[in-house]
């Protein structure tokens, strides 16, 4: 029972040494009040003893204490210390929070407050004196004023220390084996003028830090479900892969937006889509497939799925029709249907991503390359333009290049003549003052690739961001690689590099399996099960050439981004066939496709081809550079290949709040860099 203050002050810490240490089991409030903890004590596990009643008038909040939780209680005082031990890293030292409480300004619903939320940790610190310790030794323990309880000297720590990793059945759950993480001592919690150390779960903010207020707004909104904890959303997203669980606490890799948000939740009823990337099957020149690409530009996004289409089979402007029109109002005039469609479709914390692209040889394409000179007009979708080698040549050597159009129904040819270089000149000046249109190196993208052989196969478009190019009905899964993460003492860790990219595949083709069903349409079901298309990309490269105290583009950058290119594509294609061998090869595959494949060749060590040749692939596509805006933004580093443009910049969002909401950016590396040589900055 408590004793009295003065007997408290003269207590000697040999004379609080009676420790009771159990996992909790279960708790209910009794009918005087007090809070009944039934525990499984650890000190008697070898024995088998069950349980042990704890009763205190001490009330911990439900959210403070699960079954499973470590518990401590001291005889004196009759106190309950919560040491929740889900995490693995629970007790590391940047992880505690250790203050000196003043009673009189400090109750217990100011420690509810600092446990569940930012705010609620503020209002304390606000209210403490003395200072704020990280880290406490045996040294500091002695210098401070009040008694502490030194558990390290108390009889069944010892026991406490070795049982942590211990695993035992409880009330139908399984305490995960740890192990040994503080083997000094177990922090102090201790009320009333004393230290008070409270181990908690590990927060958002502990992950992303607590000054990056984007990148927690980020995952808040975009990717937190229904106010699910930091832990809950990683179980959710890891899906039970403790490699991949790693990974992303140690900031290695990431999955794409959809998944960081979706995964799981089908589970809930919820209908969702993993997939970021779709390319819907190119409309057709008629009133019906029109209207039908919108349907299923609708439904897909309805999922939370971006699309990508192309128009370049629709009339231009001027066409004969058979109705009551008589002429058609042109390819570029449907693209407000799409733009519509879009903004209609909320999604969760984005909105609708689209992408329009059209051939370069289409008699549209110079009202194509301006239509975004008007800012009210198609303000929901990206658009770009098919450019191919012949086309670049006409505008390399000055020539005048025709514009060819044949419809089907009516065999009218649609033939305008333009130069070249001034229509290049057009999409260079508007790209360069509206951001748009962008240009895809057609030819380039459809023989650089594991597909360029096989016959079967053909690119219907790419998806919003224009880094992933897929069939009609095609999807793509999406997840990066942080090269920051891999510069250890100035250099590229690529043995670490390619067992990331090796573990990445394989939890990219584990998504993809589990959301196989999850697809919107029917034909992007087919196309997936048919095809098996993966994106693992990277950013972070710019913060990587900071580390490494390389300028971006110079020669050594450029040499070492190909030693990490050939790495990467040659570990993810032998992580494919390894998984082949143990699945099997993707349905469409044809080992004949690859013997004269180019890219193939030049991206694979001998040992690499011989495993594709015995066992096949798993996934026809499996690298793409995307830009990983939402990603990158979260975790404060570099998107995708980008530069670092400056050293800080305004970033305006609506998707987060519903309204425009400005941040003052500062890239990390940039900050510290400043920081660490007293720059001055605004």
């Amino acid at each position: 029972r408590p004793q009295s203050e003065k007997r408290r002050k003269n207590m000697k810490l040999e004379e609080v040494s009676q420790v009771s240490i159990g996992i909790l089991t279960s708790r209910e409030v009794t009918e005087i009040g007090e809070n009944e903890y039934k525990l499984f004590n650890l000190k008697n596990y070898d024995n088998q003893e069950e349980y042990e009643d704890v009763k205190t008038l001490k009330n911990f909040d439900d959210k403070l204490t699960r079954k499973g939780d470590l518990l401590i209680r001291l005889v004196y005082p009759n106190r309950i210390i919560y040491i929740d031990g889900d995490m693995e890293n629970l007790l590391v030292p940047s992880q505690m929070c250790i203050i000196r409480v003043d009673p009189k300004k400090v109750d217990s619903q100011y420690l509810k407050w600092y446990l569940e939320s930012e705010s609620g940790k503020e209002r304390i610190l606000e209210n403490i004196t003395g200072s704020s310790i990280q880290k406490i030794s045996v040294s500091d323990l002695r210098k401070l004023e009040v008694p502490i309880i030194a558990l390290e000297k108390q009889k069944g720590i010892t026991d406490l220390v070795n049982l942590w990793n211990k695993q035992k059945q409880i009330s139908e759950e399984i305490i995960r084996q740890k192990e040994v993480l503080y083997n000094t001592y177990i922090n102090e919690i201790i009320e009333r003028g004393m230290i008070m150390a409270v181990s908690r779960e590990m927060w958002v903010e502990d992950w992303l830090g607590k000054d990056n207020k984007l990148g927690c707004d980020i995952w808040r909104k975009k990717y937190q479900h229904e106010g699910e904890t930091f832990l809950e959303w990683l179980d959710r997203v890891s899906n039970g892969n403790e490699e991949l669980k790693k990974d992303i606490l140690d900031k290695k890799f990431l999955f794409g937006g959809r998944i960081l948000s979706n995964r799981g939740l089908q589970k809930q009823g919820r209908k969702v889509t993993y997939s970021n990337c779709y390319v819907i099957e190119p409309p057709k020149d008629n009133l019906e497939s029109i209207f039908d690409t919108a349907k299923k530009l609708a439904r897909t996004f309805s999922y939370g799925g971006g699309c990508g289409i192309d128009i370049s089979q629709l009339a231009p402007r001027g066409a004969v029709i058979n109705n009551a029109a008589k002429e058609t109002t042109g390819a570029v005039s449907f693209m407000d249907l799409y733009n519509l469609t879009t903004s209609l479709i909320g999604q969760n914390g984005r909105r609708g991503a689209l992408m329009i692209s059209l051939g370069c040889n289409h008699p549209d394409l110079e009202e194509f390359i301006d239509i975004k000179t008007d800012l009210n007009k198609i303000t929901k979708a990206n658009i770009s333009i098919r450019v191919t080698d012949e086309f670049m040549r006409a505008v390399v050597l000055g020539e005048y290049y025709d514009l060819t159009f044949v419809r089907e129904e009516t065999g009218e040819e649609i033939v305008k003549t333009v130069f070249a270089p001034t229509v290049f000149k057009k999409l260079c000046a508007n790209n360069w003052n509206y951001g748009e249109p962008g240009m895809l190196y057609w030819d380039n993208i459809e023989k650089w690739n594991l597909l360029a052989d096989d016959s079967e196969f053909k690119f219907a478009g790419v998806n919003p961001c224009a880094e992933e190019p897929l069939p009609a009905g095609g999807s793509c899964l999406l997840g990066a690689i942080n090269l920051s993460a891999f510069v250890k003492n100035g250099k590229f860790d690529f043995d670490d590099f390619a067992e990331t990219v090796a573990r990445a595949v394989k939890a990219l083709n584990e998504v993809l399996d589990e959301g196989l069903e999850l697809h919107p349409l029917f034909e992007q079901r087919e196309s997936v099960a048919d095809w098996r298309q993966i994106g693992l990309g990277i950013f972070g490269l710019a913060d990587m050439l900071i580390k490494m105290g390389m300028e971006y583009g110079s020669a050594d950058s450029i040499v070492l981004c190909d030693r990490i290119g050939f790495v990467m594509a040659d570990t993810a294609i032998g992580a494919s066939a390894y998984l082949a061998r143990d699945k099997k090869p993707y349905n469409k595959f044809k080992p004949e496709a690859l013997d004269k494949n180019l890219y193939f060749i030049e991206n694979t060590r001998e040992e690499t081809k011989r495993a594709v040749k015995r066992f096949g692939l798993r996934n026809s596509q499996l690298l793409t550079i995307a830009p990983t805006g939402s990603i990158s933004t979260m975790l404060g580093v570099s998107g995708g290949i980008e530069p670092i443009f400056d050293t800080s910049y305004t970033r305006k969002t609506e998707s987060l709040h519903g309204k425009d909401q400005y941040y003052e950016v500062y890239t990390p590396i940039v900050k510290a860099y400043l920081d660490s040589n007293a720059v001055i900055y605004n």
